[in-house]
């Protein structure tokens, strides 16, 4: 008997701790199901699919016209992986499809704020 796709998010989402976190998740989990289509399940996910995800993420724009920070990617691309890798321990899904998507480098903000301070 196998788990239904929302049935293994709410048990995804269960798993954190506090209900803050949860809803953090639950809210950067659903930008990416809107984004591969809340139609598509959760198993039928590919790596290229991933990596459009990732690729947007990159050229996404803020509501004040900024690029979407490296940190910020990298929070909603592990929200992602988390999940696939919660969904193979069940062995829900026989693999992770996120173990290969690459997270953009953070910037060293608080060496070049020192650096700038410093001269």
């Amino acid at each position: 008997m196998g788990l239904e796709d929302d049935q293994i998010v709410e048990r995804w989402l269960e798993s954190k701790a506090a209900s803050s976190t949860a809803e953090g998740y639950a809210s950067d989990f659903e930008r990416f199901r809107e984004f591969i289509g809340v139609d598509k399940s959760p198993e039928s996910v590919e790596l290229g699919d991933l990596q459009r995800y990732a690729k947007r993420l990159r050229n996404k724009k803020t509501s004040k016209g900024k690029k979407l920070g490296a940190g910020r990617q990298q929070r909603l691309l592990n929200v992602v992986r988390g999940f696939y890798a919660f969904a193979v321990k069940l062995e829900y899904l026989p693999k992770n499809p996120a173990l290969s998507v690459r997270l953009p480098k953070a910037e060293d903000v608080l060496a070049e704020q020192c650096f700038v301070s410093f001269w």
